[in-house]
């Protein structure tokens, strides 16, 4: 069942306000923040996403918003802590989801307890954790598992936006996602492929990123997220 369309890398080339308005037509989006870099395309500013929450609390906390943690903060948490509170403060907690962006690069063995030790003084922030199930680093999700919710992403392109030859079989073990090269252009053939391999009880969701920019990547297109958000809206089961 798919229950949600991520749409990743708003940033200052759109204004909060209008990913408010998306999410008011189509309630199944949920927006994806990068966080890790200063400023430019795709990162937004610490002021950008307080508006955006502000943004969510004025429509009754019906923005769905995940954290997708990169750089430097992602590289913090691999060794065990992490300061999301001191840029964030409590606008931290509207992230339901965070994602954390290794993009197929290896972790070593005590990464995984470190993950877990770094979410726990995060508290009480308790999000859903959403691991790339790359064939890299499938193993992070192990030591997590036992404290948070946990999900994987499969996206065998590591974020770069490829189009596979296939779509992978979901895990049975927590619910699961699929990224990589999906856009306006060809969101729906794609959808119907990941629905035939996806557990037809089960909620799984879309991720999408460089596909939803402008030709030249420069600015977060609203156009082309409508044009995905109204071709997904018939295949939503809520």
């Amino acid at each position: 069942m798919l229950t949600t369309v991520t749409l990743t890398g708003a940033d200052h080339s759109v204004d909060p306000s209008e990913l408010r308005n998306l999410s008011k037509e189509f309630p199944f989006v949920e927006w994806g923040v990068l966080f890790g870099s200063v400023g430019g395309p795709r990162f937004p500013s610490i002021k950008w996403i307080h508006e955006l929450v502000m943004y969510r609390e004025t429509l009754e906390n019906r923005i769905n918003l995940s954290l997708h943690i990169c750089g430097r903060p992602l590289r913090e948490i691999a060794k065990g802590k992490s300061d999301l509170f001191g840029p964030l403060g409590p606008q931290l907690c509207a992230f339901s989801r965070c994602q954390l962006n290794w993009h197929g690069e290896p972790q070593d063995a005590n990464v995984p307890a470190n993950i877990l030790q770094a979410f726990c003084s995060l508290s009480p922030w308790d999000p859903e954790i959403i691991f790339q199930l790359d064939g890299v680093n499938d193993y992070l999700m192990r030591a997590v598992e036992r404290r948070f919710r946990v999900s994987g992403l499969f996206d065998v392109s590591h974020g770069a936006g490829v189009l596979p030859e296939s779509w992978p079989k979901p895990r049975a073990e927590f619910a699961c996602g699929w990224a990589g090269g999906l856009g306006p252009n060809n969101v729906q053939a794609e959808s119907e492929k990941i629905a035939a391999v996806a557990f037809k009880t089960r909620p799984y969701w879309i991720d999408m990123e460089t596909l939803i920019r402008s030709d030249d990547g420069s600015k977060f297109d609203l156009d082309k997220c409508r044009s995905v958000l109204e071709q997904m809206k018939p295949f939503i089961t809520q």
